[in-house]
């Protein structure tokens, strides 16, 4: 396999959908999710979530929401489409593994065969309602370093690390409330150091820009919401168990910030690992 040790690599998902709700997720880390029912064609960056090896991309498709409620069956013509890709220099896209979901005859989402590539044997998961899971796989010569969270402890979705993360969000809710920018800058490092190497920037600086640090916490036009209640919530863990998060049942986790008079949610999202010293760390 050829070698790729540029620092300005890109890899992104290409996914096209019609008709269903889905996340999806690259080695088992969530980059994007949209359960509304509708059209969509676009273009989801994920360098930070490459690895060196076999690299895995899935979708999670479910039955989309139209309004409040969500379908209780597919509509004709429903389906998904998801591409990883690398991209050298803003050139030409290469796409590394890919597949394509339609309605069967039983009108349920399957793979159709001409339009999966894989390394390994694809993986097909059938979810209650209708949901299904679909994995491919490519092997990938990483241009990026062994990411912080791939030599972390392992986690377990028990009520220790429930309770400890909890206190790592109330943290940040507390200093996003004070504005206490210093505080912010340290819980956001390693997040900021990581994506300034995923995305080509120059330093740590670069990469608070980019994700925004702290940038809500002095908007005069967005009010912070309450930290939800821990009751409400669930430890959710990805990555073969090597990150994790804090959220609801259906994803929302329990920092987020309102947009006066407009009244859009601001929603902020993290991931975490654990160190070799037990602590969490943000990690994106």
């Amino acid at each position: 396999m050829a070698g790729y040790a540029q620092a300005n690599t890109f890899f992104g998902v290409d996914l096209d959908l019609l008709n269903v709700g889905v996340e999806v997720r690259v080695n088992d880390i969530p980059i994007y999710e949209d359960k509304k029912s509708g059209q969509l064609t676009v273009e989801l960056p994920c360098p930070d979530s490459i690895i060196n090896d076999i690299n895995s991309l899935s979708v999670i498709a479910i039955l989309p929401k139209i309004g409040k409620t969500y379908a209780e069956d597919y509509v004709p013509g429903a389906y998904v489409s998801a591409k990883l890709f690398r991209q050298e220099n803003d050139g030409k896209k290469e796409y590394l593994t890919k597949f394509v979901l339609k309605l069967d005859a039983d009108g349920v989402l399957s793979p159709v065969d001409t339009e999966v590539e894989s390394i390994q044997k694809p993986m097909l998961e059938r979810i209650e309602n209708k949901a299904a899971k679909f994995t491919v796989y490519a092997k990938i010569e990483s241009p990026f370093p062994v990411w912080a969270w791939q030599s972390g402890l392992d986690i377990e979705a028990n009520s220790e690390n429930f309770d400890g993360l909890y206190l790592v969000y109330k943290e940040i809710h507390g200093a996003l409330a004070s504005n206490d920018q210093s505080s912010l800058k340290k819980l956001y490092s390693q997040r900021a150091k990581e994506i300034a190497t995923a995305y080509n920037l120059n330093d740590e600086a670069a990469g608070h820009e980019k994700i925004s640090t702290g940038k809500d916490a002095v908007n005069v036009d967005l009010q912070l919401l309450n930290l939800v209640s821990q009751s409400k919530l669930e430890l959710q863990v990805f990555a073969g168990g090597k990150l994790a998060r804090v959220a609801s049942s259906t994803n929302v986790q329990p920092i987020g910030f309102i947009q006066k008079g407009t009244r859009i949610f601001h929603l902020h999202k993290y991931m975490f690992y654990k160190n070799e010293k037990n602590q969490w760390v943000m990690i994106r």
